[in-house]
């Protein structure tokens, strides 16, 4: 139970100091699956700092998800397209207002 308990501590730690990490990115940065310039479309920076396009990520994890974890993937994307469209309308509209 002690070994179960100092895991768990050591797993919430590592996520805090997670929340305080970050990397930086520049033109040269390339998606380290295509080869292709980073910063051309959305993309993932991981705590180890290997950098995928969303989309070159997503092509690579499909083939290896059930059908479960697809189902809740595209759940996801959805929700994310929703919200980013929400988003980009939210500005253009702040953006339209203060001219």
């Amino acid at each position: 139970m002690k070994a179960a308990e100092a895991s768990a501590e050591f797993i919430r730690k590592d996520i805090r100091n997670l929340r305080r990490k970050y990397g930086f990115v520049n033109d040269g940065h390339t998606c380290d699956l295509c080869g292709y310039a980073l910063l051309t479309r959305p993309f993932y920076m991981f705590p180890c700092e290997h950098v995928f396009h969303t989309d070159c990520f997503v092509n690579e994890i499909r083939p290896f998800l059930d059908s479960a974890q697809a189902k809740e993937l595209l759940t996801l994307q959805m929700q994310l397209a929703e919200a980013t469209a929400a988003h980009s309308v939210s500005v253009c509209h702040s953006v339209h207002i203060n001219l």
